[in-house]
């Protein structure tokens, strides 16, 4: 009976080896009886692709590229915390592919969600030259697979395929603003100028030639700015503009703006401030007054009247008057003229004594003059009253 049961003992422990060889293709294996430990896999590295926006680069830039890689595990049954074990680790090779020049290193850092092991490497920092575009590739190692102690079989990519890690680094190209300098604020009067005004501007751009302008000619509302391909620009108020003539004293200030812009796309506004000036009423018309005629009777006569017409391109109340503005009546020597001081009607009151005292061939005339101003500026205009004489029977 107890050969039997050594029999029976031999054909179990003869299939548990079976079992094991089986296992162990299968990628477990038992390393004693009791405390089985099961390989998962060997650490495995994959590789990275990564974007960023030229402006985004900071100085130092921390690269979590093993998160995404294979960890190297044991699972022991009998202690669950040992899943998982990870050990990646590895040295770095500058740039190898692409005009992107990086400075990279291996760190053990925490600030990746993958925590780094104790001696071991979780992230890969990169130092990028300031305002620099293109692509870097760099690569890595994992301890584990196939053993790498060095990087010799990294060079080529696709070889150790497992153990080599590749991070591709695209920095792209952003426009960045030129830094503009120069005068960009002018002045100019209307009327008594200046009524051209000139500078320069410059500008620095790392993206683009320096100092080079868009030329442009553009018409403003009092007057047209003109800018060269050096940056030069020059304003001119068009004086005899509607919109210029419009303007009065103290109507300031008056700006227009122009935006103007670098050959990289760069604008700036060059804002013209425009005085305006104090344009003088013009009298355009004193309506004629009628003759004073007398007869051969002693005659009595109506007033003569009539009105002033004024044009002025800043102002639209005015005061009238005789001789100045704002004087309402003067006697004359056949009569007496009444201005009205707001609108600038007359009346010539006829003096009947003085005219009826004439003789034949004593005709005469009363001559005024008619003021108007604006406030600050005046105008004047004659008024003649025709005395034509008769002897009275």
């Amino acid at each position: 009976m107890f050969t039997r049961l050594n029999n029976i003992l031999f054909l179990v422990l003869q299939q548990a080896k079976k079992w094991a060889v089986g296992l162990c293709f299968a990628g477990l294996m038992f390393v004693a009886p009791g405390v089985m430990s099961l390989t998962l896999h060997a650490p495995e590295a994959r590789d990275d692709a990564l974007t960023i926006e030229e402006d985004d680069t900071l100085a130092n830039r921390t690269l979590c590229v093993m998160t995404n890689d294979l960890d190297g595990s044991s699972y022991n049954p009998l202690n669950p915390a040992t899943l998982p074990l990870r050990a990646p680790w590895g040295y770095i090779a500058t740039s190898i592919l692409g005009p992107l020049s990086v400075n990279a290193q291996l760190i053990s850092t925490s600030d990746c969600p993958d925590q780094p092991i104790a001696g071991k490497f979780n992230a890969i920092l990169v130092t990028l030259t300031a305002n620099a575009s293109g692509t870097a590739e760099f690569y890595y190692g994992v301890e584990g697979q196939e053993g790498v102690s060095d990087l010799t079989g990294c060079i080529t990519k696709g070889a150790n395929e497992n153990s080599c890690g590749y991070v591709t680094l695209t920095v792209d190209p952003v426009d960045d603003d030129a830094i503009i300098s120069g005068v960009v604020l002018g002045l100019v009067k209307e009327n008594v100028g200046p009524s051209q005004v000139s500078f320069n501007l410059d500008h620095t751009d790392i993206d683009n030639p320096n100092d080079a302008w868009i030329s442009q000619s553009t018409l403003g509302k009092y007057g047209t700015l003109d800018l060269t391909a050096a940056g030069v620009w020059k304003y001119t108020l068009d004086d005899g503009d509607a919109d210029t003539e419009g303007l009065d004293d103290g109507d300031s200030p008056n700006d227009e703006s122009f935006s103007v812009s670098t050959t990289g796309g760069t604008t700036t506004t060059i804002t013209i401030t425009v005085d305006g000036a104090n344009d003088a009423p013009v009298i355009t018309a004193v309506s004629a007054p009628a003759a004073v005629t007398d007869t051969g009777v002693t005659d009595t006569f109506a007033n003569v009247t009539g009105t002033t017409t004024v044009t002025d391109v800043d102002d639209s109340v005015f005061t009238y008057g005789e001789t100045t503005a704002g004087t309402a009546s003067k006697a004359g020597t056949y009569g007496t003229l009444n201005v009205n001081t707001s609108t600038g009607a007359y009346t010539y009151v006829v003096d009947a004594s003085a005219v009826n005292a004439l003789d034949t061939g004593d005709s005469d005339t009363d001559v005024f003059t008619i003021a108007v101003s604006d406030g600050d500026a005046s105008d004047t205009e004659t008024l003649t009253i025709t005395i034509t004489a008769a002897n009275d029977a």
